[in-house]
């Protein structure tokens, strides 16, 4: 099972992205699971003006689950990250995503030369956040368990 959470997913209850042209800012996303699931593998996902890029999961107990966190996001080197064992995400656990994004000069990546007004959409001059979850429905020892993955 799979499921995009962010901004400009189906879920989503943020504002659409629109970043003026010289703004540096932090922007985040937050859904919560309606059951539990083991999860086995994210995709982050944001485009040229993004910079930063990071997620966690915040159980009921309050306990904190590092997804993941890069520091210096490039678009073409998007990847998936797989957990190995599965992660154990209970009901009620929220995850959190948090992107940092630098619409100026100072940003190499920046398709515009000057900054131009960058909004939300699919195209790659614009931008998105969104984090895609592939996993399981939790069953009891799912979390001891490792996947063997074939390429």
């Amino acid at each position: 099972i799979g499921a995009s959470i962010g901004i400009g997913a189906d879920n989503s209850k943020s504002s659409p992205i629109i970043l003026m042209p010289n703004q540096k800012v932090w922007l985040n996303s937050e859904t919560i699971l309606p059951d539990d699931m083991s999860l086995f593998e994210i995709t982050p996902h944001m485009h040229n003006i993004g910079r930063k890029f990071i997620s966690y999961a915040i159980t009921p107990a309050g306990d904190t689950i590092p997804l993941v966190k890069i520091d210096d996001w490039d678009m073409s080197w998007q990847e998936t990250y797989r957990f190995n064992p599965l992660v154990k995400l209970p009901k009620d656990t929220k995850i959190m995503i948090e992107g940092y994004y630098d619409n100026s000069s100072d940003n190499p990546k920046n398709p515009f030369n000057p900054p131009q007004i960058i909004r939300q959409s699919m195209n790659k001059q614009d931008e998105m956040l969104l984090l895609t979850l592939s996993f399981f429905e939790y069953k009891s020892g799912d979390e001891l368990k490792k996947l063997v993955y074939r390429h």
